[in-house]
C-alpha cells in the first residue's frame, strides 16, 4: 500500500472516531457526569422510582418551590439554607438518591458535596423538576 493512501485511511479513521459521538449522541442513561453519577431523563427517573421504591427523592429547591409542587415522596433540603451542608452530611450514604432542583443548577452544585459525604449512588435528574413537569409526570401539590 502506498504511504499516501495509508495516511488517508488513518486520517479517515481518526476523524470518524472523533466525530461519531457528536453524530450519535448518547442516551441520558449512558451519560455520566464529571462526578461519576448517572444523569437520567424524567422518564428514566419515573421508571426508576416505580422499580425501586427505596430510592430517596432529594429535592434541593427552596421550600416555597417545593410546596408549590414536588415529586411524590420527595424530601426537601433547601440549597440556600444555612444548615444545607450539615443536612447533606447527615444523609444515609448507603441509600440510593434521585437528586433534582428546578432545572439542574443547584442540584449539579450539590453533587460534589454528596461525593464528599460518601454518597455515591445518585441519579441526577436531567432538566430538573421543570423537565419532570414538562414530561407530564405526577406532581404532588400539598
Amino acid at each position: 500500500m502506498r504511504p499516501v493512501l495509508s495516511l488517508s485511511i488513518v486520517a479517515m479513521f481518526v476523524f470518524a472516531t472523533l466525530t461519531l459521538p457528536v453524530i450519535l449522541p448518547l442516551q441520558a442513561s449512558e451519560i455520566i457526569d464529571k462526578y461519576g453519577y448517572r444523569i437520567v431523563n424524567p422518564l428514566e427517573a419515573d421508571a426508576l422510582l416505580k422499580e425501586r421504591p427505596d430510592v430517596v427523592v432529594l429535592d434541593v429547591r427552596k421550600p416555597e418551590e417545593f410546596n408549590s409542587g414536588h415529586i411524590k415522596g420527595a424530601i426537601n433540603i433547601d440549597y440556600f439554607a444555612a444548615d444545607f451542608d450539615d443536612r447533606i452530611a447527615a444523609l444515609d450514604p448507603t441509600a440510593t438518591y434521585l437528586l433534582h432542583c428546578k432545572s439542574g443548577g443547584r442540584s449539579g452544585n450539590t453533587l460534589p458535596l454528596l461525593r464528599a459525604s460518601g454518597i455515591t449512588n445518585v441519579h441526577h435528574l436531567e432538566a430538573g423538576f421543570d423537565g419532570w413537569k414538562d414530561a407530564g409526570l405526577e406532581v404532588v401539590v400539598p
